[in-house]
């Protein structure tokens, strides 16, 4: 299952927190959506207790959550589904390199984030670093475990 956020473009500036997940037959099947204000801890935890009031399962079973790097999500999951794995979406981490350090920087990190072992995640950080140490830097700020695919611990 994936909850994530996205905002509404138009006169009221909202924001779309959703839950989706894949069915038996890997088709995306949308479990839960709501219109807020904002992205906020609050209002992420009124919508992860809806959705474990629907699938009640949800507190007992591993989930991995994906965040955008907080806006709540992370601390509100914590509390409704201790079992999980918590990690970082890699788009909105590449999106955030592009910005800052050009497209090149970019496509190194997905070569970070997606190594086969723990060596090639390494090699592609120190080859990420030649071409732009700021980029190797911030990269580096957020724990391997929680966006890398060789070190992070849940499904």
């Amino acid at each position: 299952m994936v909850c994530s956020g996205t905002f509404t473009i138009s006169k009221l500036r909202q924001t779309l927190p959703l839950a989706v997940s894949l069915d038996e037959n890997n088709l995306i099947i949308l479990l839960v959506w709501e219109l807020v204000r904002s992205e906020n801890e609050q209002n992420w935890r009124f919508h992860l207790e809806r959705l474990c009031n629907a699938i009640g399962s949800m507190v007992t079973c591993p989930l991995t959550i994906l965040s955008d790097r907080e806006k709540g999500l992370i601390r509100a999951s914590d509390s409704l589904s201790p079992n999980g794995h918590r990690g970082f979406c890699c788009q909105h981490i590449a999106d955030n390199v592009r910005s800052r350090f050009g497209n090149a920087a970019r496509d190194l990190f997905w070569k970070v984030a997606n190594p086969r072992s723990s060596v090639a995640y390494g090699d592609t950080l120190a080859e990420l670093k030649e071409a732009s140490s700021r980029a190797a830097e911030y990269v580096s700020t957020t724990t391997p475990e929680l966006f890398d695919t060789s070190h992070f611990p849940g499904p």
